[in-house]
């Protein structure tokens, strides 16, 4: 469970266990007993939990519970295992505390106080000692937990650490997941009129069926209000991922707001966010799940996965080495999901308004590239069997609706699909 994990294990899937490992879950256990409830009771056990206490989130001490209590806990929750206390130490001082305790938890009201979580810095430091500790855990992982809101950012590593660019376009260091190839059949990949069409493959997979007899130009397709809607909809997810500086988060913002915002803020690394539609008469929850794409949350990635019924990859026009990474994404997609579970996947293309932008093809030229094809773009959604192709701009607010109209429709078969091979499954005794 999560909040059992100590931060550097959450935030990074390789980090070798040890026993300041079992010291920081021991500094939960500790504050659980102390307050009688399970840690973030308040809380989704989810990859936005996992980030807060990478970012320093920790439980707030229960009114009544002896200070020196709280201290022990607490020093099991430094985010550096190095300076955290030993079992032995724990140990001798639970024994110093018992008297202490015992009298302590008898004053303590049957009825608990509502238990609110702190924000990061929670910790505050008296001697030169606990500032030095207070400043490791406070800033040991900060370098890690926000990524860029601008489509433009690009993202470099160092000793494993992320720097923020917001003067290039390009990353210089790029996501190369690996695992096996995925080898699953090509599937046709279907078009709007205004792209160009590629039918010389044959699908497998059984929602590209019902796409195919669907009115892909369809203006049924339109946001409702929460005030409108019915009260059942149907409710679909959608995954956003994609290498980092190609658009994810811009996509899902200028989606949900009809325009192109310039965002001078970072946001947190994983956000989800909910757009109520109307689809042919029907009514859709869309659960929007962004994404980011640094190897250093593959880990937590994982945890969006559940229960998708649509991925969207994207890869930059302007960025050619995130359409390299368009296989290595559909790797972890496939090692993610079982081969009869796995949701479809559109490609799409970002930035397509710079297809003809002079100053990006210049800046590419420097770095002996160029911009990514549509016909390049095509090849790689048929070599990862996408149900579909497409490209947009948000910038321009070009193709946003009909991405989020194919990508609803991709979702809504899939989740028919998935519908009849429950019913399927069900033993029914007469």
């Amino acid at each position: 469970m999560i909040p059992y994990i100590e931060p550097k294990r959450l935030e990074n899937p390789n980090y070798r266990h040890e026993k300041a490992s079992d010291i920081y879950s021991l500094g939960v256990v500790l504050w659980e007993i102390s307050s009688g409830q399970r840690p973030f009771r308040n809380s989704s056990y989810d990859a936005a939990l996992a980030i807060s206490i990478i970012n320093g989130l920790r439980e707030t001490p229960i009114a009544g519970t002896p200070q020196e209590y709280i201290s022990l806990y607490q020093k099991c929750w430094y985010s550096n295992p190095q300076i955290r206390p030993s079992i032995v130490t724990v140990f001798q001082s639970l024994q110093s505390l018992g008297g202490v305790i015992k009298k302590s938890m008898q004053e303590i009201e049957v009825t608990l106080p509502t238990i609110d979580t702190v924000s990061p810095n929670p910790i505050q430091p008296t001697t030169q000692q606990n500032i030095n500790t207070y400043i490791e855990l406070n800033h040991s992982v900060q370098y890690d937990l926000v990524i860029p809101d601008r489509i433009d950012v690009s993202a470099e590593y160092v000793d494993d650490k992320v720097l923020i660019n917001t003067q290039s376009s390009q990353m210089s260091k790029m996501m190369q997941p690996t695992s096996q190839m995925y080898t699953k059949p090509p599937i046709e990949v279907i078009h709007t009129s205004t792209l160009k069409t590629d039918t010389s493959t044959t699908s497998e997979f059984p929602c590209n069926q019902v796409i195919n007899n669907q009115n892909l130009q369809s203006p049924s397709f339109v946001k409702i209000s929460i005030s409108s809607r019915p009260s059942h909809n149907n409710i679909l997810k959608l995954v956003v991922v994609g290498n980092g500086a190609v658009g994810k988060t811009a996509l899902i913002d200028t989606f949900r707001n009809d325009c192109f915002r310039f965002p001078t803020n970072y946001v947190l690394a994983f956000q989800t966010f909910y757009v109520d539609v109307e689809i042919d008469g029907q009514f859709v929850d869309l659960t929007l799940r962004d994404t980011p794409g640094q190897v250093n949350y593959a880990r937590l990635r994982e945890l969006s996965y559940t229960d998708a019924h649509v991925c969207l990859i994207l890869f930059a026009i302007d960025y050619p080495d995130s359409l390299d990474s368009v296989e290595g994404w559909m790797d972890e997609l496939n090692g993610n999901f079982q081969q009869s579970e796995l949701p479809p996947v559109l490609l799409i293309g970002t930035k397509a308004d710079l297809r003809h932008d002079i100053s990006a093809i210049e800046e590419l030229k420097k770095i002996h590239q160029t911009l990514v094809t549509y016909e390049e773009g095509l090849r790689v959604a048929n070599q990862i069997n996408a149900v579909k192709y497409l490209e947009c701009s948000s910038k321009a607010y070009e193709g946003i609706n009909e991405v989020f109209e194919q990508a609803t429709r991709a979702a809504l078969a899939f989740s028919r699909i998935q519908k009849k091979r429950r019913r399927r499954g069900k033993c029914i005794i007469l």
